[in-house]
Order: structure tokens, then C-alpha cells, then sequence
């Protein structure tokens, strides 16, 4: 009697059968190999698991730090905010702040909160005016995070350090590369007035124009197209 033909669906799965079957006797005849195999892959799987609760404590440990250095950044500023009641003003300790974000960097350096603290300790030099290190530790903050959530505060800061120093190419620079990186950030407008005083500043008026003007039709109903029309007021009567 002939026999039935198989299908090519069939005759795949038959292949795969005897396929797995050989690959079964093969491992029952050869054990050792195979066994270290196995102990090579529970050590990797012991490894990588044991890694990541080390990062995991790592990162805790770091955000605990952290947040005791952003705690003491912000007393200090509640000390010369406007918003303070009178007797909780007084005089600011940048210092103290800065030394806490350092050690943050220092301790963990390769953790999410170690940006943040360089970024944090940018603005504690700042409030230092000491203002090349805060150029340097926003520049380093940016050549690290060039698109975090805090970038454009950092161009910000950057920005208003070569102001300080009256470096207003710098600063224009500084705005410019946040506005091309940034076009949607909710802050750009703030950028964008930046930019704009530092032409004006510098002397470059066309430019100080065509950049209140954006401000004023891209922000309807904001404070920065209030600023940018006066702008324009004073510059074209000028």
C-alpha cells in the first residue's frame, strides 16, 4: 500500500522534531560541557542581577544625597526672596550649598543625580559671582546633557555668566545654540529676550528688531511680547 504523502507544513515539523531529538541525545551523551555552560550562564544571571541592585542602591543613595543639598539651596534662596517675610530674610550661604552638591559629584559620579549637582552647583557659583566657574560647570553640565530637561536653564545661566562679564558675543552664542535645540522649549521665549537684549546691548540694532519682533508674534498675551513691543517702540524712535 503507498504511503501518504506529507504535507511541506508536516514534513517541517517532523524536521523539527528529529532536529530536537538529536539535539537531546547529544546533551544526554555529552554532559559536561554543557553543564558548564550552565554554571557559566548562572554566574552572568547572579552577576547582572546583583549589578542592578547595586545601581538601584547607588542611584538611592545619590538622590538621598541630593535632595539634602537641593533642601539647603533652597533655604538659602528663601533668604533673599522677596516673598520671604522680613524676619526670615537674611544673609545666604552659597557656600556651604556648593560644598554639598560637590560632594554629590564626588561620591557619585556616574549617577542621574551627579548632573543634576553640577548643573545645581553652576548656580551656586553664580550666586557667588564667581562667574568662570559657573561658565565652566554649565558648559560641562551641557556637554553632558545637551537635550535634558534642565538644558535650556542651563543656556540660561550660561548666557547671563557672559553677561556678567560683559562678554555679549558670548552670550548671544550661548541663547542662539539653546534656540536651535530648543525651538519648542516652554522657556524659549525667555531665551529669545536674552538674545534680544544682548544685540541691543551690542549695539546691533537690525538684529535686536527682527528678534523682538518674533518674540512679539510668536508669544500673543505674554509678558515677553509686552517687553518686545516696548522694544520695539524705543529702538524704532531711536
Amino acid at each position: 500500500m503507498a504511503q501518504p504523502k506529507l504535507s511541506k507544513k508536516e514534513l517541517k515539523e517532523d524536521e523539527f522534531l528529529n532536529t530536537f531529538e538529536r539535539a537531546i541525545r547529544y546533551v544526554s551523551l555529552h554532559p559536561k560541557p554543557f553543564l558548564s555552560i550552565g554554571a557559566v550562564l548562572l554566574l552572568l544571571i547572579v552577576a547582572l542581577s546583583s549589578g542592578r541592585i547595586f545601581f538601584q542602591r547607588y542611584e538611592a543613595k545619590a538622590a538621598r544625597a541630593l535632595y539634602a543639598a537641593n533642601d539647603a539651596y533652597r533655604q538659602n534662596l528663601a533668604l533673599i526672596s522677596e516673598d520671604s517675610p522680613l524676619e526670615r530674610r537674611g544673609v545666604p550661604d552659597f557656600e556651604s550649598s556648593l560644598k554639598l552638591y560637590q560632594e554629590v559629584i564626588r561620591l557619585f559620579p556616574r549617577s542621574n543625580s551627579a548632573r543634576e549637582a553640577l548643573y545645581q552647583s553652576a548656580q551656586c557659583f553664580y550666586r557667588l559671582n564667581r562667574y568662570d566657574e559657573a561658565i565652566s560647570a554649565y558648559q560641562k553640565y551641557l556637554q553632558q546633557v545637551s537635550r535634558g530637561e534642565l538644558s535650556v536653564l542651563a543656556a540660561l545661566g550660561l548666557g547671563n555668566c557672559y553677561e556678567q562679564k560683559s562678554q555679549l558675543d558670548q552670550a548671544a552664542a550661548a541663547y542662539a545654540v539653546a534656540i536651535r535645540n530648543h525651538p519648542n522649549d516652554p522657556l524659549i521665549g525667555e531665551v529669545l529676550v536674552s538674545l534680544g537684549r544682548c544685540q541691543e546691548a551690542a549695539g546691533k540694532k537690525e538684529e535686536a528688531l527682527k528678534t523682538y519682533t518674533e518674540i512679539a508674534e510668536r508669544f500673543p498675551g505674554s509678558t515677553w511680547k509686552s517687553y518686545a513691543e516696548r522694544k520695539l517702540l524705543y529702538l524704532k524712535s531711536h
